[in-house]
């Protein structure tokens, strides 16, 4: 069964096949930075259960056992995938809809908002405004 990797941030967990389908990020790990081992996007690898990497968002499906065996829609699957990145970005589930519209994207060291592109802003100028129209009408 083969599944073809759609991002490339999936950790390898098991020594590669074929070196030209992996790439190393240093990443910090049990208190020191060393080179870890990540999946390219792009890269097909045959496993018993690589439906279960389909099914979580990671690959799609790169044979028709695979495709078979995930038993899913190309709708659930983009919605897989789409779920995966949240849980990447640590994405809260009651921020999914936030998320989805470009309000947010993700949380600082803090728990406050990292604004995206989407995100409403408020001008101090603007309220000044807003007052000043309101003494007129009195």
């Amino acid at each position: 069964m083969k599944a073809k990797f759609v991002r490339d941030d999936a950790e390898c967990i098991v020594k590669p096949p074929d070196p030209d389908q992996t790439h190393f990020v240093e990443k910090m790990r049990n208190g020191r930075i060393r080179p870890i081992c990540f999946w390219n996007k792009g890269a097909v690898v045959t496993f018993p259960r690589a439906y279960h990497l389909v099914q979580c968002g990671i690959c799609e499906p790169a044979d028709a056992e695979c495709e078979e065996a995930a038993d899913m829609t190309p709708e659930m699957m983009e919605a897989a995938q789409k779920a995966h990145v949240r849980l990447k970005r640590g994405i809260h589930h009651t921020d999914n809809e936030r998320y989805e519209r470009g309000e947010l994207v993700g949380y600082n060291p803090d728990g406050s908002d990292i604004p995206g592109p989407n995100a409403a802003t408020f001008d101090d100028d603007e309220d000044d405004d807003d007052e000043e129209d309101d003494n007129e009408e009195e």
